[in-house]
């Protein structure tokens, strides 16, 4: 970026060091998470790249994948995950090869936005496998490194050796249990035509269990912001909550053996006796505002998992949207396409 023509000049008129989109990044994230005590994760999903931004357990994490994108690299992301990935996400009755070209003619004029169903269903579609992926890889580069002993040696031979199964796994950084807040950028969460769309791209990509806040960067000054935290981190932290961030909702994702159509939990909000009956594959929204906090008791079923362990009553304390308190009750990891729909609660 140095240089770029007239960059010089620029840095005349400035009374400080210009930052790298990713580090002033950086600057906002960590004020928020800190000042909230929450991990959080963040996406910016643009034309060609996808920047995913974290700061979980005090610790700050940031990776690009510069082939994922939702016009330049549209293909690219068709041609990484696969047609099949992309249809999933398709109500029935799309044809490939009009999916495909749909996709090619985005690359091609990358500047055309949604006009019909049909284009919106497949942008919004593509967008998920570009965030899903993006994820996956800020998984991958996010693992600990512990030193190993001597016998961790030892066993790691003979399990290659004699081919038998590793009963350590790898750890990361960040679970998909331990993400307290999911933010999203870039037009096609933040200009989504309903709130509902950006929510649904975002729980469908990084899929997080237990109870998760989520929302999305209306007009992406987090870079902004960040360098401001330089001058007046209270300041920035205000405008970031004020003007910047747009709350969706709660999510409560449900894990373990969730059976499709079948009752898979109850539910019922403090205060009020009456429960209602949870289905496998559906997303069941509270309607509740972004000032209200609501506490829901889940009773899931005997290997249906709330947030408190298999079979076990889970307290979730709540707070509202612009979407709501969901209930995601698809299970992990996610097979469910355009099928499951949010249903609001009666």
């Amino acid at each position: 970026m140095k240089r770029a023509p007239g960059y010089n000049r620029v840095l005349d008129w400035t009374g400080d060091n210009i930052l790298p989109t990713p580090s002033a990044v950086e600057r906002i994230l960590e004020v928020y998470s800190r000042e909230h005590s929450v991990n959080t994760v963040m996406f910016d999903i643009g034309g060609a790249t996808t920047d995913v931004f974290s700061h979980v357990d005090g610790r700050y994490s940031r990776t690009v994948s510069a082939n994922l994108g939702m016009s330049y690299s549209a293909s690219n992301v068709l041609q990484e995950t696969g047609y099949g990935n992309i249809a999933r996400w398709l109500p029935e009755g799309y044809f490939e090869r009009d999916v495909r070209n749909r996709i090619m003619n985005k690359c091609i004029n990358p500047t055309t936005i949604p006009n019909t169903d049909t284009d919106l269903a497949v942008e919004q579609a593509v967008a998920r496998e570009a965030l899903r992926l993006a994820f996956d890889s800020h998984l991958e580069y996010t693992q600990k490194v512990e030193k190993t002993s001597f016998w961790d040696r030892v066993r790691e031979h003979f399990t290659e050796r004699f081919g038998m199964v590793d009963e350590y796994k790898e750890t990361h950084y960040i679970q998909r249990d331990n993400v307290d807040l999911v933010i999203g950028a870039g037009g096609v969460l933040s200009r989504a035509p309903k709130r509902e769309h950006a929510l649904e791209m975002l729980i469908d990509a990084v899929q997080t269990t237990g109870l998760t806040f989520y929302g999305v960067d209306s007009v992406f000054m987090s870079p902004h912001l960040g360098m401001m935290c330089g001058f007046d981190e209270s300041a920035a932290l205000k405008t970031f909550e004020n003007e910047c961030f747009i709350p969706l909702g709660s999510v409560i994702a449900l894990s373990g053996k969730l059976d499709d159509e079948g009752v898979v939990a109850t539910f019922r909000t403090e205060g009020s006796t009456t429960k209602q009956k949870i289905y496998g594959g559906n997303l069941k929204v509270i309607p509740a505002k972004f000032d209200e906090s609501i506490t829901v008791i889940i009773n899931p079923v005997r290997g249906v998992d709330a947030g408190e362990g298999s079979g076990s009553e889970a307290r979730q304390v709540c707070r509202g949207g612009e979407v709501g308190i969901v209930i995601d009750a698809r299970g992990r990891p996610l097979e469910n396409g355009p099928a499951a729909r949010m249903t609001r609660q009666q």
